[in-house]
């Protein structure tokens, strides 16, 4: 086959053989070295099926993958990234498949996304960047510090919503949830409907509303409480000294 040369069937085309870098090797100095090209009218995709045709299949084989290879600064060929799938269940009607993104990091190809069908599950090996609104419609699990607004900041905490620099660090007893900003107004919010009470508890195992913050706008009620009998509420000022102690059992106490 020479150059301008087409292969025509009105069949399947089988080509076998063994040649150094695969059955069939396809070099050009040009445009794309490899077009594949369906000419319907119909809603059938163009499309190419990579298939390992094994007498005995196990869960974890590595199925198929492409490799995306270039030259290193020694002119030898190197791996840069790869897609892969592999098969995690193979009973026939239950199978279960995996897809796996490598990339090359200081040498080493390593995997730094994987999506597992049995799952349901997607799993990022990295930092996840991102440009834009994000939105996310189901359960998401992070392990590891996570900040939201920036690509370059350390997180302050478990999970760090970032505005700007403010020159000051959480503190390590209270930062599982960080904001941090440097405009003139920082703050948070939560917003329902008028018919809606909010509320902002925090609680432990033996007592799941310990205490409660709440707004109540059809009543035109605001209420802070605690929830366990006996328990105090204290407000305080100067370097934490106590002004207000309130105490359904002996009333309110000022200092």
């Amino acid at each position: 086959i020479t150059s301008g040369d087409s292969i025509v069937g009105a069949g399947d085309i089988n080509i076998t053989g063994t040649l150094d870098s695969g059955a069939i090797s396809v070099v050009q100095t040009g445009a794309v070295p490899l077009k594949i090209e369906r000419t319907n009218s119909g809603s059938s995709a163009a499309g190419f099926t990579i298939f390992k045709n094994s007498s005995s299949p196990s869960a974890s084989d590595v199925l198929s993958y492409i490799n995306m290879s270039g030259n290193n600064d020694s002119a030898a060929e190197t791996i840069f990234a790869r897609l892969s799938g592999d098969s995690v269940g193979v009973a026939a009607g239950a199978e279960d498949g995996r897809f796996e993104i490598e990339a090359m990091s200081g040498g080493t190809l390593s995997v730094v996304a994987r999506f597992t069908g049995s799952t349901d599950t997607t799993e990022l090996f990295g930092p996840l960047e991102v440009t834009g609104n994000t939105i996310i419609g189901g359960t998401l699990d992070v392990s590891g510090d996570t900040i939201i607004g920036s690509t370059s900041v350390t997180p302050d905490g478990t999970l760090h919503v970032y505005s700007g620099a403010s020159g000051a660090t959480a503190h390590a007893g209270s930062n599982n949830f960080v904001i941090e900003g440097a405009e003139a107004n920082i703050g948070m919010s939560m917003i329902g409907r008028d018919t809606d009470a909010l509320r902002f508890r925090m609680g432990t195992a033996s007592d799941a509303t310990g205490l409660t913050v709440s707004w109540d706008y059809s009543n035109d009620l605001g209420q802070l409480y605690t929830g366990k009998v006996g328990a105090e509420l204290q407000l305080g000022a100067d370097n934490a000294v106590t002004n207000l102690t309130l105490s359904g059992a002996s009333g309110s106490e000022l200092a």
